[in-house]
């Protein structure tokens, strides 16, 4: 897994944007939402995402739920 930033646009109809996500910015003329966040990008469980769990629980000895490559079944 590995994380990005996620911006989007959105144009205010005169929505109650307060009830919106806690991540938003709204700009000066209240015309533009901008909600900002941090995802997560699911990638495929490969020989290579298998070798690095495989590394960094067992040779590095860190928690299997702290770290970015987990199985799906863990995940889900």
């Amino acid at each position: 897994m590995d994380y990005s930033l996620l911006l989007t646009l959105e144009q205010n109809d005169d929505m109650d944007y307060k009830s919106c996500s806690r991540n938003i910015i709204v700009s000066r003329d209240r015309y533009m939402i901008y909600h900002v966040a941090i995802i997560d990008y699911l990638q495929n469980w490969s020989i290579a995402k298998k070798l690095e769990w495989f590394y960094k629980t067992k040779i590095l000895m860190k928690s299997g739920k702290l770290i970015s490559a987990v199985n799906p079944l863990a995940y889900q």
